[in-house]
């Protein structure tokens, strides 16, 4: 039977002992599996590539809760969550439990484009928007929808509110991504030549 985890004050040595137990028995009867290659993590990198690098000119939206759209502008990119830093805002803190040695320590990643997140949540987007010919920082503390289609906000005269009206497909969902006009880079280690096989 697997020995159950349990913590109390002045046992830290017991519990690390439980806990490699845990992990010896999970590593000898089920371990977790190793994909080389993946759906989700292309998808990610190609996501990465899209939003870094793969496009410049994107439509932002600006939502209202409980109102629907109120506004858009042509942009660059896909804007900035509130709060993100070009350098580690966390750091790691003085701990001392008598094991010192033993400690270790985590600080917050970055992402992949190389900056760091906020740990505040906040709806707030900073967007570069295109106003009269001239590019802008505007603050926005509305929620920030990006397409990287041409859209606009037309009116429906029924009710008032706004809705998106994607210009190139003529429709007015969201639509889907098409994954193969992202241009994913191959993985090196033996991806498949098709982003996403048998689908």
């Amino acid at each position: 039977m697997l020995p159950t985890l349990t913590a109390a004050a002045g046992v830290d040595d017991d519990v690390n002992d439980l806990v490699g137990i845990q992990n010896k028995w999970y590593f000898e009867n089920q371990r977790f599996h190793f994909y080389p290659f993946s759906a989700p993590r292309a998808l990610k990198q190609q996501i990465d590539d899209m939003k870094i690098s793969k496009l410049s000119t994107t439509w932002t939206v600006f939502y209202l809760e409980g109102v629907g759209a109120v506004d858009m502008c042509e942009s660059r990119g896909y804007g900035l969550p509130f709060g993100v830093s070009p350098t580690n805002n966390q750091y790691p803190k003085q701990v001392d439990n008598g094991h010192d040695a033993n400690e270790t320590l985590a600080m917050g990643q970055p992402d992949t484009d190389g900056l760091y997140k906020d740990l505040v949540v906040s709806s707030q987007t900073d967007v570069v928007c295109l106003r009269n010919g001239k590019y802008h920082v505007e603050q926005v503390e509305e929620y920030a929808h990006v397409y990287s289609d041409p859209v606009e906000l037309v009116q429906n005269p029924a009710n008032g509110f706004y809705y998106v009206h994607h210009l190139n497909t003529d429709t007015s969902d969201n639509g889907v991504i098409d994954v193969d006009a992202i241009n994913a880079e191959s993985d090196a280690k033996g991806a498949p030549t098709d982003d996403f096989p048998d689908q």
